[in-house]
C-alpha cells in the first residue's frame, strides 16, 4: 500500500512539470521534439542528451527543487542555440517549477525566469519576476540590478522609477557597492556627472579603486 501511495505521489509531480502551464503569461506551454530536433540538428545533440538526462532524473525524484535548476539551464543552453522560442519556454517551465517548490522564496529561480522572459522579449513577464525576487531576497542585490537594467533598456521607464529601484536597493542591501556603482553610471549616462559625483568618491573611498578616481577626476574637469 505504502509503495502505491510513494507511486501516485511520484506520478503526480512528474505531471505537476510536464503538463505545467506558464503562470502569468496566458498561454500553454510550447511542444519541442527533441527527437525530431536530433535528427534535424545533430550539433545539438550533447545538449539535447543532456536535457534527456536530466529529465529522467527529475521523474526519479519530481520534488528535488535542485534538479528545475538544472533542467532550466539544460534547456537555456539549447535555447541560446536554436532562438526557438519554444525552447526558451521550457527554460523558464522548469525555473517556475522550481518557484513552486521554494514557495516563491528563492531567487535563484526567479531571477532566471526573469532572465529568460528577457530573452523571449516578454519584458512585463520579466519585471514580474524581478518584482518577486525583490520581495523574496530584498538583502540581495541582483534583483535590484536586474529590475533597474530591465526598465532602462526595456521598459522605457522614467529617471524617477529607475532612480527608486537604485534608492530601495542601496537602504536595503548591506553590500551595496554594485548598487551603487549602476545608480553613479546610470547617472553619468543621462549627463548628471554632479549627482553621479558623490557616488564615485564613496566607490572609491570604499575600494581604492583606481577606476572610481578617474571617473571623479573626468566629471571635476566636466565644466
Amino acid at each position: 500500500m505504502l509503495v502505491w501511495i510513494a507511486a501516485v505521489i511520484i506520478f503526480i509531480g512528474v505531471m505537476g512539470y510536464f503538463s505545467y502551464r506558464e503562470t502569468g503569461a496566458g498561454s500553454a506551454t510550447a511542444s519541442v521534439n527533441l527527437n525530431k530536433m536530433l535528427k534535424e540538428r545533430p550539433e545539438y545533440a550533447d545538449l539535447i542528451t543532456n536535457i534527456q538526462k536530466v529529465e529522467e532524473e527529475v521523474k526519479k525524484d519530481p520534488g528535488l527543487v535542485e534538479r528545475y535548476a538544472q533542467l532550466g539551464l539544460a534547456w537555456k543552453s539549447l535555447a541560446e542555440q536554436t532562438k526557438d522560442k519554444a525552447v526558451f519556454s521550457k527554460a523558464r517551465d522548469a525555473y517556475i517549477r522550481g518557484i513552486e517548490l521554494t514557495g516563491r522564496r528563492s531567487s535563484i529561480y526567479l531571477l532566471n525566469a526573469g532572465v529568460v522572459s528577457e530573452l523571449m522579449e516578454e519584458y512585463t513577464e520579466a519585471e514580474r519576476y524581478y518584482q518577486m525576487a525583490v520581495e523574496s531576497t530584498p538583502g540581495d542585490a541582483e534583483p535590484y540590478l536586474k529590475l533597474a537594467s530591465l526598465y532602462r533598456l526595456f521598459l522605457n521607464k522614467s529617471k524617477e522609477e529607475i532612480m527608486a529601484v537604485y534608492d530601495k536597493g542601496i537602504a536595503t542591501v548591506v553590500l551595496s557597492t554594485p548598487i551603487i556603482q549602476a545608480k553613479a553610471e546610470y547617472l553619468r549616462s543621462t549627463g548628471d556627472g554632479k549627482a553621479a559625483l558623490p557616488l564615485y568618491e564613496e566607490l572609491y573611498r570604499r575600494s581604492q579603486n583606481q577606476q572610481f578616481k578617474n571617473s571623479i577626476d573626468e566629471i571635476k574637469q566636466t565644466p
